[in-house]
């Protein structure tokens, strides 16, 4: 559950007790973006080198396929996340952009 929100965690221990009363699997990590659109836990970044929730060095397009595809959707809007740094309007854009959120 490393670097989850704790309103989320709820949401799915509630849709799925499986995830907190026996084993935080993948499936559990899947459900954080389905469930609560959320981008906030760690494995949500897939193989960019950080969450989208945080700021940091540019990401690299496609990154995040796994869940949703939303790097690819900010860097058609903004290329200087994936150009130059990922910072706070880009973070800003993973909810305008892709209507999924950092909580």
């Amino acid at each position: 559950m490393a670097g989850c929100g704790d309103a989320c965690i709820d949401t799915i221990c509630t849709v799925d007790p499986f995830c907190c009363d026996t084993d935080w699997d993948s499936l559990c990590v899947g459900q954080v973006y389905s469930e609560c659109d959320s981008k906030v836990c760690d494995a949500s970044a897939g193989t960019c080198g950080h969450t989208l929730c945080t700021t940091g060095a540019a990401l690299t397009a496609g990154c995040d396929s796994n869940f949703g595809d939303c790097v690819t959707q900010i860097c058609a809007v903004d290329s200087f996340c994936c150009g130059t740094n990922w910072d706070g309007l880009c973070v800003a854009r993973v909810s305008s952009v892709c209507g999924l959120n950092c909580n």
